[in-house]
């Protein structure tokens, strides 16, 4: 989802259709809660809470400041190397993960974003939500844990897209991106990401 920008007047109105859609589901609402540091969190608590689900442990290994080389093809084919840089913390008084990642693109440009992960233990599976600009777009995941990897999933506008987290060690992992046009039947990589933890 995009949100175009517009005249100072609709503003109002654009943030009101934003918060509607994103009232449809809870996680939406966690995840904009970040976007008002005020509210947010406790900057006090960078572990998780005792009393968070046990399985917040799973995406502990997105934690602390991360660089990434990923490779991927567009939609036309088009093949394009870019670096990601992030940084993953506790939030939600130890109860949530954000991740806050920002690319560096030509001419000093900077894309960024914000994703948050929160287990649900009656679905026993993670709600995610992430937010990124330009633009002020919103995508929501859902996430299991399958084996020794990490896979989130999600569909919209009838495309599945797939992300697994795999080789999984305390300083590195990889990152692959796939989607599906027909169901589930087949699967096209789009992206495969390398990241390394930064001191």
């Amino acid at each position: 989802m995009r949100v175009d920008t517009g005249p100072v007047e609709p503003e109002t109105g654009r943030l009101a259709d934003t918060i509607e859609r994103m009232m449809r589901t809870r996680w939406s609402l966690l995840a904009f809660s970040f976007l008002l540091p005020a509210v947010a969190q406790n900057p006090e608590r960078q572990t998780r809470n005792p009393e968070a689900p046990p399985e917040t442990r799973q995406f502990e290994f997105m934690l602390g400041r991360w660089s990434g080389v990923s490779n991927s093809v567009d939609a036309s084919g088009n093949r394009s190397t870019f670096e990601i840089l992030w940084e993953g913390q506790y939030v939600l008084d130890g109860w949530a993960i954000r991740t806050d990642w920002r690319i560096p693109l030509p001419g000093g440009k900077i894309n960024r974003g914000t994703m948050i992960r929160a287990f649900d233990p009656a679905a026993k599976e993670w709600n995610i939500a992430e937010f990124y600009t330009p633009g002020l777009a919103l995508h929501t995941f859902r996430a299991r844990q399958e084996g020794s990897t990490m896979v989130q999933r999600s569909e919209e506008g009838g495309v599945l897209t797939r992300g697994t987290f795999y080789n999984i060690t305390p300083d590195r992992y990889e990152n692959r991106q796939e989607i599906s046009r027909d169901g589930g039947k087949t699967w096209v990589q789009r992206s495969h990401s390398v990241v390394t933890r930064l001191p």
